[in-house]
């Protein structure tokens, strides 16, 4: 923290304003990072930007996964993108100071993150809201955070800590209705995927189980073996096929564990990895194995997950339960303490009476 501790004279200088919001504020949300963070963020953005009402001005900041998402949650949001070449911030941080504030929330505040309290700060506005205290008992965060909120305990989940943070704007502010926040038109992203599910001999009738084996993070992972222990246990079937979908950057995993499988039968390996495509595929699956990543919350928007989770905390970090999302996690902490015949009796106990 010692580049706060520099900054600390320059920090008193700062605007402050312990007035209320006009009724047509200029916001500033900052949820720079990661897809999984951003969707769980997402009930908190929606309901403070249906509160502040149509004549609010708002700016949402995102990292390059959370983009595409943003711009069809927030269609009539201004979106930024924070990318992390220093060109690209120094663009960011520029037009930070050229425009004007009225209030900026920092959804990514803890833990503290440096970049979005700087980023909190260029904007130059006298209210600043984000978690203070949470840096240690001699941080500046109350300085960064002027209208800060009390850093609640560090299990409650994120989509409850985004709450509190939009909360100190609009003090009555509801938690929002997660169907109508995460209400997706994804039939044009399915109907191009039509020649696919021909081809790969999927019937409408036919139940898919997704999964998602290539997670480069090792740690968030169910091993790629795991998986292909989970296909010889509960083996494709009459009505009953497998679906792999991979992200961006997980070729080589993907190729890998295609070879692993080979003498598996029913399994249909997904070509794209757009991820509208990749929803709408989800959306046709009736649940989806997968490890602890953006992409599985992204299939908790549209359909049953089965998330094996490692050593993130799920009261913290578990799938939004719009789908009733069952969350695996070992005493020890380690994804692969859940073993394979676990899963496999899981899906028995869900498919078997179907």
């Amino acid at each position: 923290m010692g580049f706060w501790f520099f900054l600390k004279p320059i920090l008193r200088w700062f605007p402050a304003s312990p007035e209320s919001l006009s009724p047509s504020p200029s916001l500033l949300l900052l949820r720079p990072d990661r897809l999984g963070d951003f969707i769980l963020s997402a009930p908190a953005l929606a309901a403070l930007l249906q509160k502040a009402g149509i004549s609010a001005r708002a700016t949402l900041v995102v990292g390059v996964p959370n983009a595409q998402l943003a711009r069809k949650l927030f269609p009539k949001t201004r979106i930024w993108i924070f990318r992390k070449d220093l060109i690209s911030r120094l663009s960011l941080f520029v037009k930070l100071l050229l425009n004007h504030f009225d209030a900026v929330v920092d959804f990514h505040s803890y833990p503290f993150s440096t970049t979005s309290a700087l980023m909190a700060l260029f904007s130059v506005s006298p209210r600043r809201v984000g978690f203070v205290g949470s840096s240690g008992k001699n941080d500046f965060t109350d300085m960064i955070f002027n209208w800060g909120v009390t850093t609640p305990p560090e299990s409650n989940h994120e989509s409850h800590k985004s709450l509190l943070l939009a909360r100190r704007l609009y003090p009555k502010l509801k938690t929002p209705s997660l169907k109508k926040v995460f209400k997706l038109d994804l039939e044009q992203d399915r109907s191009h995927l039509d020649k696919f599910f021909r081809e790969a001999n999927i019937k409408p009738g036919d139940r898919i189980i997704g999964l998602h084996p290539t997670l480069g993070k090792e740690d968030n992972r169910w091993s790629p073996g795991h998986y292909a222990m989970l296909l010889g246990l509960f083996p494709a079937r009459k009505g009953i096929k497998w679906l792999v979908f991979h992200g961006n950057g997980e070729e080589i995993e993907l190729g890998k564990f295609k070879k692993s499988i080979e003498d598996q039968s029913g399994v249909v390996i997904l070509p794209t990895c757009d991820l509208f495509q990749m929803m709408a595929v989800a959306r046709r699956c009736s649940l989806v194995v997968a490890g602890d990543s953006g992409l599985t919350h992204t299939f908790a928007l549209v359909t049953r997950v089965i998330a094996i989770f490692g050593p993130s905390d799920p009261k913290r970090w578990g799938p939004l339960g719009i789908h009733h999302p069952l969350v695996l996690r070992s005493a020890d902490q380690k994804c692969d303490s859940i073993r394979p015949e676990k899963v496999a009796a899981i899906l028995g106990r869900i498919f078997v009476k179907r």
